[in-house]
This record gives structure tokens, sequence and C-alpha cells, in this order.
């Protein structure tokens, strides 16, 4: 696919990239790409960088625009969503944990850190939550055992349920804080959700293009986007503004499926 920062006129004023949103237009790119892979009817046409809606799409005939969102299981306005938060929190605490203890040139390890469902931990306890982590990893190397299992009495933080190490001779030193939880299935009223917040945008939108699409993202290998499809979401009627809207599930090449169209009333 090619992806143009700008094209004529009407989309000249489309975009002007900075490191902030560099990261998000990275990644709308690969969903919009992955996205025409799996749709044999996208347009063939000049893919130029935009925002409101995030791509536009140069046709013979006219522009088309197609904005990209994601699914998210819990979602809070304007921030990430809680799930997200939680994912985060844990990979700053297990990335900083680890960075301790690479510092002091030590053997390698699979260790990892399960946390309770329900932890939390805000900003200012990290650094602790970390050297915690991090002084137990040190002292399962001198401890006989090839495997070690740290239980909840014995971590010295609320919160962590349990923390495993299994050493190594060599290799590399690999931490990590799994999370496994019930997947639950995407309701119709979710996905109005979406729509309609799209949707009251479409004044701005077509200011840039003649047609609207909206891919609704949801990523199988993000926890806090992943959830079960039912039918009945995928056959209920919904309501909104655009051309047309999609439900795109990113999944394993093997399995992927081509987009859902949502229908609509």
């Amino acid at each position: 696919m090619r992806a143009a920062a700008e094209g004529n006129q009407r989309a000249g004023d489309g975009l002007s990239l900075t490191a902030a949103n560099f990261v998000n237009k990275e990644s709308e790119l690969f969903y919009l790409e992955k996205f025409k892979e799996n749709f044999p009817e996208f347009p063939e046409g000049i893919v130029c960088l935009n925002e409101k809606p995030d791509f536009l799409i140069k046709t013979n005939s006219n522009f088309l625009g197609i904005e990209i969102t994601g699914h998210y299981r819990e979602r809070s306005p304007n921030t990430k969503s809680p799930l997200q938060q939680k994912l985060n929190t844990r990979r700053k605490i297990i990335d900083l944990a680890k960075s301790i203890y690479d510092g002091k040139k030590l053997p390698p390890l699979f260790l990892h850190v399960h946390f309770n469902l329900n932890y939390y931990c805000s900003e200012s306890k990290i650094q602790s939550v970390a050297d915690m982590i991090a002084q137990l990893a040190e002292q399962s190397i001198s401890l006989p055992s090839s495997e070690i299992a740290w239980k909840a009495d014995e971590i010295p933080s609320r919160g962590i349920d349990l923390i495993t190490v299994k050493k190594r001779n060599t290799g590399i030193n690999y931490w990590s804080a799994p999370f496994g939880s019930f997947v639950p299935p995407i309701n119709p009223q979710q996905i109005q959700d979406i729509l309609n917040d799209k949707s009251a945008r479409q004044m701005e939108y077509r200011k840039r293009c003649d047609l609207t699409w909206l891919v609704i993202v949801m990523n199988r290998f993000d926890p806090a986007s992943f959830s079960l499809i039912p039918e009945t979401t995928l056959e209920h009627l919904y309501t909104h503004s655009f051309d047309s809207a999609f439900l795109f599930f990113y999944d394993y090449a093997h399995s992927q499926k081509p987009p859902f169209l949502l229908r609509t009333s």
C-alpha cells in the first residue's frame, strides 16, 4: 500500500506528523493495511495520511475517508481503558525490575509475576515494587532448587499472587507478567456506543471526503481489546451515519477472517 502525507488541494492540509502522534499513525496504518489485505472490495487509489478521518483514499472518481478506531473491553472518557492502564503499570514494574536485576550482571532467569486481577499500583510505588521483585529474583539464585515459587504470603507486596522463577545457565533473561482472565463477549451496545461517538464527527469528516468508512479494530493479541464476537452481535441492526462501518478482528494469519460489515436498520 502506498501512503502519502499529501494529496491534491482536497487532502493537502491533512496531517503534519509530530513525535507525539507518530506511533498512533503507524498503528493505524498497520491496521489499514491488514484491513485492505482481507477486504477484496477495497478501492484502488493513493492513501493519504490525514486526521478526522485518519486516511483519505484518492480514487479516480472521489475521496474515501476511513476512520480507524479500537475496541476496548473497558472504556473511560478521554483516557486509556482501565484494563490498558493495569497492563501498562504491570509492564512498567516488570521492565524496571528486570533492568535492576540486569544491572547486577546476574545469571539469566525465566521469571513470571502473577498479579491479582484487581492489582493496583500508583506511579509513586512502582520503584519500590520493582526493587522487591528484583530482590526476590536475586535471592532465588542462592536457593538449591532450579525452580522456585514465591507464594503470596512470602511476597512483601499485596496484590501479587505468585512469582515463579526458573534458573538458566545460558540464554536470555526473560521476565513477564501473564495476564489471564475471562474473555467476555462484545455486545451490540458496545458497538453502538462507538458508532455514536464517531458519527457525531461526520460533519468534520465530510469536509474532506465524499464517502466515509469506519473500521472498528479488535486485536486478538491485546488483552484490553480481545473479546468474543457472538453471532447476535454481527446480526444486530445498527444506526450510524457512515457509508459503511466494519468490525475487523485482527487474528493469527491462518485464522484471519474478512472484516464484518455492520448492518444498519
